[in-house]
């Protein structure tokens, strides 16, 4: 499953608006075509692998640990943290 990070600030970051599934034996393969302009930083299951030019994405079979907010303010909050931690903070372009 693709995930967007921030579905609900898409325009600012031209995200996705909406998970997307895949099937196992799908490749997501993700090139940026501004590195000069807009470097991409790369977090995979927390882990930071600093910026990348392309990445190849597939399926591996084990378990994953989910994180479920019953709360919709803490999760809109926590969102945001994430992203500006990450992503860092949305730009006047």
């Amino acid at each position: 499953m693709l995930v967007p990070v921030n579905p609900q600030k898409a325009w600012k970051y031209r995200s996705l608006l909406f998970p997307v599934v895949l099937p196992k034996t799908a490749v997501l393969e993700i090139r940026n075509r501004s590195q000069h302009k807009r470097p991409v930083r790369l977090v995979c299951d927390g882990k930071k692998f600093g910026e990348v030019f392309e990445v190849a994405i597939s399926f591996v079979d084990r378990a994953v640990s989910l994180l479920e907010f019953s709360d919709p303010k803490l999760r809109a909050d926590y969102i945001k943290k994430l992203v500006d931690k990450i992503i860092g903070p949305p730009r006047d372009d």
